[in-house]
């Protein structure tokens, strides 16, 4: 028989608690007749778990106890210690508390689910031996927070033994874990199939709390389990399904998943929102997108929005799992791209993340981040709609001649030029430089809901005027951002119409990274064959009083001749009516129309979360 070792102060004080002495028999004052019948009146082991969980053992038999502390003996002296042993031990022991009594119907299968845990990843055992070792001491000292989480967990861990494609989506959620923080992630983010248990996690101990009737029943808190029937089988199939999802967000799953619990256990009706769908696959998904693109810190406020936000949080959180798919399947931005291109898409692509809802809110971000989100609806609605997107945040240089005269010469000298950088949001066609669409998007507010002018100080453009860039170059760059100079949006529109006439030049870093030749007096190189306005479609704020400018009022505003030479800026451009049916308004309910047609789940709940818009 191993020995125990000395009795420690937190030892003699619980005893002191139960009435009883080192060496002796407890003293039962205070326990029911029935019950103190059913206790022996001395242990045949003298162990450091002398508490209540070694009084009651012996109504499940002390062999439990004597499992777990021969594998702690073992641990201690480097002996074999087996970690699914130990853990079906204490689950054993676990469930004596009133608190865990939900797990006594799923025992034999958890039991089973932490056999099978340890052939899918034998590490993973060993964390989780720890955490239920955890449990189980916090446990003896009255603190049953960790065991509400894990109630959930065990639950469905259970459920899912019980049928093939949940077992293979545990063992993806398993083979993720490479920590002990990892499986702790994965048992809060289940504790969320448990309102009723993520209340009495979140109160804690320090909070009043119903005593379970029961003639323990003036010791224990108690916590039932209102996991849906059949839940973990779903949660299991739902796991299968996203293994890729899984497997591509690598060390940080776990993590990401027990920041959307925390986030959802909130006392928001947002938080609620997100509660009700975390099972669903494409949540997942677009959580794994989010924190990998735009960092863990950014989740909270993708998932629950902010003042005035004009994009619901599902709608912009589904609109990532679609551009994610396209990504995947080599649809959008595809490994066939030139690496200048790809490295230029995947850099913007995580700024339109980080920028649409960033970790922290209030004055310039947010004005960044009504541009970015509609950006990225915007990127997804024209991959959505069949065109073949090329590329985001494009450089272009457009050339512009002084005078009229210069243009209209047979023998055109471009080196005369001024070349004004472009960033184009969005290029659409069927290859770069031969034939590019080019698409602007933005998200402007109206002055009010009664006067529909754009709120934005759209300006109006000096013909062949603007800032030098930072390097003193010839060419004459565009800011970036929202912080504009006078009719810097009136510049970009006015520039557009003249690249849609003439066509527009490679920046030399791309020149440089390509393999392309030409001299200085070329004509440009780059054709373009289309160009769209697209003015983001919405309504937004606590009384819904935050909306879009008209379109013909856009219209007034962008598509005039700038100032100063207007013959000159008229035979390099295209014509007004034509500038003017390239402005139009986009709403993001289309995006997620198309995805709803697509068979996309998370659809339908992220229309229901768009208010109505205005003409």
């Amino acid at each position: 028989m191993l020995k125990a070792p000395p009795v420690d102060e937190q030892q003699l004080q619980f005893q002191a608690f139960l009435g009883t002495a080192p060496g002796t028999a407890p003293q039962l004052t205070g326990l029911p007749p029935s019950l103190r019948a059913l206790l022996p009146s001395a242990h045949a082991y003298d162990i450091s778990f002398w508490d209540v969980a070694s009084i009651i053992g012996s109504l499940v038999g002390l062999d439990s106890i004597q499992v777990i502390w021969d594998q702690m003996a073992n641990l201690a002296t480097g002996r074999e210690f087996d970690p699914v042993v130990f853990s079906v031990a204490v689950l054993d022991v676990l469930t004596i508390f009133p608190p865990a009594a939900a797990l006594k119907p799923v025992a034999k299968y958890a039991k089973v689910a932490i056999t099978a845990m340890n052939r899918m990843n034998p590490r993973a055992s060993r964390y989780l031996a720890g955490l239920i070792d955890n449990m189980y001491k916090k446990a003896k000292g009255r603190d049953f927070s960790a065991v509400f989480q894990s109630i959930a967990f065990f639950i469905i861990a259970a459920d899912m033994m019980l049928d093939e494609e949940a077992r293979e989506g545990l063992a993806v959620m398993v083979g993720s874990i490479t920590s002990t923080e990892d499986f702790l992630g994965w048992i809060e983010y289940f504790s969320l199939a448990d309102p009723e248990l993520l209340s009495a996690t979140a109160a804690g101990m320090s909070q009043p709390h119903q005593y379970v009737s029961s003639p323990l029943g003036d010791l224990f808190p108690v916590a039932h389990a209102r996991v849906p029937a059949g839940a973990g089988r779903l949660y299991g199939q739902m796991l299968k399904e996203i293994a890729p999802a899984i497997q591509k967000a690598g060390g940080s799953a776990a993590s990401s998943v027990r920041r959307l619990a925390n986030v959802a256990s909130g006392p928001s009706a947002q938080a609620a929102r997100i509660r009700g769908v975390a099972f669903r696959g494409n949540l997942i998904k677009g959580v794994f997108n989010i924190v990998r693109r735009a960092g863990l810190p950014n989740l909270r406020n993708w998932l629950l929005g902010y003042n005035g936000q004009r994009i619901a949080p599902l709608a912009l959180i589904l609109t990532t799992v679609y551009l994610e798919n396209e990504i995947d399947e080599g649809r959008l931005f595809p490994d066939t791209q030139h690496p200048f291109d790809q490295q230029r898409n995947r850099n913007q692509l995580n700024r339109l993340y980080r920028e649409a809802v960033p970790a922290t809110m209030g004055g310039w971000p947010i004005a960044k981040a009504h541009g970015a989100s509609y950006h990225l609806v915007q990127l997804a609605t024209t991959q959505a709609m069949g065109l073949n997107v090329l590329g985001i945040e494009v450089a272009r240089e457009v050339p512009v001649f002084r005078s009229a005269t210069q243009f209209n010469a047979l023998d055109k000298e471009w080196r005369q030029t001024e070349r004004y950088l472009r960033r184009i949001d969005i290029v659409t066609g069927t290859a770069l430089h031969d034939d590019e669409t080019w698409w602007e998007v933005k998200s402007w507010r109206a002055v009010s809901k009664s006067n529909r002018k754009p709120k934005q100080s759209v300006g109006k453009w000096t013909f062949n005027q603007g800032r030098k860039d930072a390097g003193g170059s010839t060419i004459l760059a565009e800011l970036d951002g929202d912080a504009e100079v006078v009719g810097r949006p009136h510049q970009q529109f006015s520039l557009d119409r003249i690249a849609l006439n003439v066509g527009a030049f490679l920046p030399s870093a791309e020149m440089t990274a390509k393999p392309l030749t030409g001299e200085d007096d070329d004509p440009p190189t780059v054709k373009t064959s289309g160009l769209h306005w697209n003015f983001h479609k919405f309504t937004s704020g606590v009384n819904r009083d935050i909306v879009n400018p008209r379109k013909n009022l856009l219209e007034d505003a962008l598509a005039v001749a700038p100032n100063g030479n207007k013959g000159a800026f008229r035979v390099q451009s295209v014509s007004e009516s034509r500038a003017k049916s390239t402005i139009n308004l986009g709403a993001s309910q289309q995006l997620m129309d198309i995805l709803k047609e697509k068979g996309y789940d998370l659809a339908q709940e992220a229309i229901d979360d768009l208010p109505e818009t205005l003409e």
